[in-house]
């Protein structure tokens, strides 16, 4: 046997802060939905050997966190195409995206395309109308009977 780590006086880096804080948000949300018995079925499904439903649906969120936002083909006042990609499949069957202003009041909602073997969500902007700005964009991924939801401020330069 051996005394524990004293981790007292270590200084944490600012990705391993984040890392930390996910995985904790990841754990939270995987046993308030594991209480819905549909979701329990199909995590418990996906598990195999030593694994069980709460390892699964951590996974899943944790997974779901590498989406990443890119407006380089946004025109502000003119919309465009927002992409977003994920470093992994992440298998959606469906994703969803809502457009909010400063007061998050929605703006516009539709269903994003889904490329490149779900690697890649697609949502094309229509006219704003005059005077609104974009503040934030929240995107919803369906999987199975499990809906995730991811949230993005809008840089400066596009409001």
């Amino acid at each position: 046997m051996c005394k524990p780590h004293d981790y007292s006086k270590k200084i944490w880096t600012g990705a391993q802060k984040e890392n930390r804080r996910n995985f904790k948000l990841a754990v939270i949300w995987a046993k308030s939905a594991l209480l819905n018995e549909k979701v329990y079925r199909y995590y418990k499904k996906k598990a195999r050997g030593w694994q069980t439903a709460t390892n699964m649906a951590v996974r899943d969120y944790m997974k779901h966190l590498n989406l990443e936002m890119d407006m380089s083909q946004y025109k502000v006042g003119k919309g465009g195409k927002i992409i977003f990609k994920s470093k992994s499949d992440f298998g959606a069957s469906s994703v969803n995206v809502e457009l909010r202003n400063e007061f998050r009041n929605k703006i516009q909602t539709g269903s994003a395309t889904i490329t490149d073997k779900g690697k890649r969500y697609e949502y094309q902007v229509i006219n704003l109308q005059p005077g609104e700005k974009l503040h934030e964009i929240v995107v919803y991924m369906h999987r199975g009977p499990v809906e995730f939801f991811r949230l993005f401020k809008i840089p400066n330069e596009f409001q």
